[in-house]
């Protein structure tokens, strides 16, 4: 359901404009960084100034030969995985979806990076869109700030609740998070699964 009306009954391809997602492994096309973020958008340069900065693209564009109109190569071959996903991150932000699908999108970034683009994600509810964000991710670092957490155990939904709800009541979970604490960025829960 959507604001109550049953998926069924909506314009997909009206809900599809609405929506942008975001990959671990993004595509991006033998262009200009610009052109990747833009995606036949028209340009708005203070818009675009906005999502480069709170994608933490900012430093990555200093260091480039060209900035923004640095060609990256198919599938983006000459930037590192986190930069592939910010540069697509960038992207969402731009196109101004309410919704907003990211699947494990901050794995290939340092800390220090997941913590800014965790703030830019929440500073969002302050905009205009509101967008609704789901996030995947093996990193409960980043699911901590969130304000429902679903757990996955063999494909199937245990429990729905914030972070320190399920810390106190899910054991697979709190043993993830005491062993993420141990070694930042662990990927395996108990016995190895994934979560």
């Amino acid at each position: 359901f959507v604001n109550g009306v049953d998926l069924l009954d909506l314009d997909l391809d009206s809900w599809r404009r609405r929506m942008a997602f975001v990959s671990q492994r993004p595509f991006l096309f033998s262009e200009t960084i610009r052109s990747n973020v833009l995606m036949a958008e028209s340009l708005d340069p203070d818009r675009l100034e906005r999502v480069v900065e709170k994608a933490a693209l900012r430093e990555d564009l200093e260091a480039l030969p060209d900035g923004l109109d640095t060609v990256v190569g198919e599938r983006g071959i000459s930037l590192s995985g986190g930069q592939r996903q910010r540069v697509a991150l960038a992207r969402a932000l731009y196109r101004g979806a309410c919704f907003l699908i990211l699947d494990d999108v901050l794995s290939a970034v340092d800390h220090s990076t997941e913590q800014r683009l965790v703030d830019t994600l929440l500073s969002l509810q302050e905009s205009e869109l509101r967008p609704t964000v789901l996030m995947t991710s093996h990193r409960l670092s980043v699911l901590q700030r969130a304000s429902r957490v679903l757990v996955l155990e063999e494909g199937r939904s245990v429990a729905l609740a914030p972070h320190r709800e399920l810390i106190e009541t899910v054991a697979s979970y709190r043993s993830a998070w005491e062993l993420q604490q141990e070694r930042p960025h662990a990927l395996a829960g108990p016995a190895g699964r994934k979560l």
